[in-house]
């Protein structure tokens, strides 16, 4: 079992599975150091003598890491980025500027990468370059023409009760409008932004943090459809019975025919 564990962990820290000779984990992900790599390292080490003898172990390591990490960070985060690049100088990440689709659509999860414009881990490509400004109760985005909640549904729901969630929003007039929709996944995806390492969890959100994964409009098949993760920035999907939070869009001016449907 802690091997297991060693292998998950390695991918959700490289996005990779430790095949053949895995490389240290530090090499593929530069926000982790040799500690990191010996943790991991061990952890799935091809001699069971090698790796660690107990569970309890391993979370004593593990512990001990995270309140490193926890330091590091609280110092990353108190200093200044520097002529708008990270606090390692990277360069802004590449922008698109097209007007996202607002129509839903039926995309398969095979097709999904290409239909949706997704890397190999079904993050965005490329990124929104948003204009955010908070106002009552809503976030409009100047950039791309949508007027966003803020918040959004108080509880996780299904699909069919995101649906419902959006009439009712419409009913009370919510903010002087009548033609909120369900985002599809094209209109929030222009909510992510590529993770600047070492800064990840530094800047404020303009939206509430409670709804950190959002139900689109765009389905995967009779009984899936598709959702979109803020925190992890990643999208894909799910049965529609499944529970996420919704959060309703529009667009700034007049509502206007779907843009970019297929």
């Amino acid at each position: 079992d802690l091997y297991a564990v060693g292998v998950m962990l390695y991918r959700m820290l490289t996005g990779r599975l430790p095949l053949d000779k895995p490389a240290p984990p530090s090499d593929l992900n530069p926000d982790l150091d040799g500690a990191w790599d010996r943790l991991v390292l061990k952890a799935i080490s091809p001699a069971p003598a090698d790796r660690f003898p107990e569970a309890k172990a391993m979370l004593a390591a593990l512990t001990e890491l995270l309140a490193d990490w926890r330091e590091r960070q609280a110092g990353v985060c108190l200093a200044p980025a520097v002529g708008g690049a990270d606090a390692a100088g990277a360069a802004p990440a590449a922008r698109s500027g097209a007007v996202p689709r607002s129509c839903p659509v039926k995309a398969y999860p095979a097709d999904a990468r290409e239909a949706f414009g997704l890397d190999e881990l079904f993050r965005p490509k490329t990124y929104a370059a948003n204009a955010l400004d908070a106002r009552d109760g809503v976030v409009a985005d100047d950039a791309t023409g949508l007027l966003w909640e803020r918040s959004g549904s108080e509880y996780p729901m299904n699909w069919d009760q995101a649906g419902d969630y959006i009439r009712r929003r419409n009913d009370q007039g919510f903010c002087g409008r009548s033609d909120w929709r369900l985002p599809t996944v094209a209109e929030l995806m222009t909510l992510l932004e590529k993770t600047p390492h070492g800064r990840d969890l530094c800047i404020p959100p303009i939206f509430d943090e409670t709804q950190r994964w959002l139900w689109s409009c765009d389905v995967s098949s009779h009984i899936g459809a598709w959702y979109v993760s803020l925190d992890l920035g990643f999208v894909a999907w799910q049965d529609r019975t499944a529970y996420y939070h919704t959060r309703a869009v529009c667009s700034l001016g007049p509502n206007a025919p779907c843009a970019g449907a297929s």
